[in-house]
């Protein structure tokens, strides 16, 4: 099976399906990338379906590029008992805290907070703000388990488990290998009774180190920039205008991006001391 990837950025993420014709990669068989030249890259992969003689049909892999990754290559590899690579793991360090470490960096949840750390030395941490009409409770207690044990870029799912109210859904994507974090949500109101969702927000405190943010792309606020509806957009409280700018803030630490579904609209950002803001709604 053969990849094209273009344009090929080194150290970026692949992930990918992959089918196999029956008997290609036996029960028990493993898998190797290779990029252009024929060096092996890094890879993490797990069974998704079988054929009825055992062999692999269907895979889902993660693969880090190189800076030669314009045609990645999976092939079979023999790798003897045991064919699935072995994952990452969480840790239970009491009862209220979850961690998973991988590689440089370390997500820890609590039911006060959640965080990532770098050996970096880079840190972030955050939790969500709900506000509805009529007020309701939101979902109680998380579970946090593995999605994807991969540890090129492990998937993490904090789920919680109420039956009435608000309940969130969180996907994080762990990148060691960039020290970055995506964090997606979900939302679902369960219940017979109308609710509106008045505010959904986060307060992202940034440390060890105070950072100098700024807002990226044109036009470039100094405080804060508003989205309240699709094509319009309000800088710093001023008047509202058309635009469509990207929600970035960069600094010599790293970046946030608010990438927003659905018109990309209502959001906000807004900068504090020693933290960013963030209205997803």
């Amino acid at each position: 099976m053969e990849i094209h990837v273009e344009p090929c950025c080194p150290g970026l993420l692949l992930l990918c399906g992959v089918p196999f014709r029956q008997g290609l990669v036996p029960a028990g068989g493993g898998l190797q990338a290779l990029d252009t030249a024929g060096q092996a890259l890094p890879l993490w992969w797990t069974q998704r379906a079988s054929w009825p003689d055992g062999s692999l049909k269907w895979v889902f892999a993660h693969v880090r590029l190189s800076a030669d990754s314009h045609t990645v290559r999976l092939l079979p590899h023999d790798r003897g008992p045991g064919s699935e690579p072995a994952g990452v793991e969480l840790e239970q360090s009491d009862a209220a805290t979850t961690r998973l470490q991988v590689d440089g960096l370390c997500f820890t949840a609590t039911a006060a907070v959640w965080e990532v750390r770098s050996d970096r030395g880079a840190q972030v941490s955050w939790r969500l703000a709900v506000e509805t009409a009529p007020q309701q409770e939101h979902g109680g207690a998380y579970t946090l388990e593995v999605v994807e044990a991969s540890p090129l870029a492990p998937l993490l799912r904090l789920r919680q488990t109420a039956a009435q109210g608000i309940r969130f859904d969180h996907l994080l994507r762990l990148d060691p290998a960039n020290a970055s974090v995506e964090w997606q949500q979900r939302s679902s109101f369960l219940g017979p009774e109308p609710c509106s969702l008045r505010h959904l927000g986060t307060r992202v405190a940034l440390g060890p180190e105070a950072a100098e943010w700024r807002f990226a792309g044109a036009p470039a606020p100094r405080a804060s920039l508003l989205l309240p509806r699709p094509g319009r957009m309000v800088v710093d409280g001023q008047a509202e205008q058309a635009g469509r700018p990207p929600v970035l803030l960069r600094s010599e630490h790293g970046s946030i991006e608010l990438v927003k579904g659905w018109q990309r609209a209502p959001c906000g950002v807004r900068l504090e001391e020693g933290a960013v803001a963030v209205d997803f709604y």
